[in-house]
């Protein structure tokens, strides 16, 4: 109900993929105000209290599942951001202690292709040609040793 017109608006090529998605993360933003201040506002009168409250900071858009509690996003603060400097990520191998340079190389290479807003390849394609290609690439040996703090 909530993107009807966005929807129509994109099937009709009134709207760019871009302005589409900024669109319906702009419309997810105002919902989710809206949506937090009423659920505090419960949350204040049934506990006489301000003190519980339910917290909202950003929206994720556009999301990659890839097991259980391991995403990585796009995350939009306060504006409506797709070129942000740095991923969203919660429990993705590549930023954990004990991993080769050469690891986070091709694990953010190819998250950041799966975020791009004009990628129409599957996670498979994208993971098999950043591997292909990543065989070509002049490495130092330095990129293969595991980083440990």
């Amino acid at each position: 109900k909530y993107y009807e017109k966005c929807d129509e608006a994109f099937s009709r090529k009134d709207l760019s993929k871009e302005a589409y998605w900024t669109e319906m993360v702009n419309i997810t933003m105002i919902v989710m105000k809206s949506l937090h201040d009423q659920v505090n506002a419960y949350l204040g009168i049934k506990n006489s209290t301000s003190y519980l409250k339910m917290a909202y900071e950003e929206v994720l858009f556009s999301i990659c599942f890839t097991g259980k509690k391991k995403y990585f996003s796009i995350s939009h603060e306060d504006v409506v951001n797709f070129r942000a400097n740095d991923l969203f990520m919660r429990e993705i191998d590549t930023v954990k202690q004990g991993n080769s340079e050469l690891f986070r190389f091709i694990g953010e290479k190819i998250m950041w292709e799966v975020m791009g807003i004009n990628n129409t390849r599957s996670i498979r394609k994208i993971v098999k040609d950043a591997l292909r290609n990543a065989r070509f690439k002049q490495w130092d040996f330095n990129q293969f040793i595991a980083i440990f703090k």
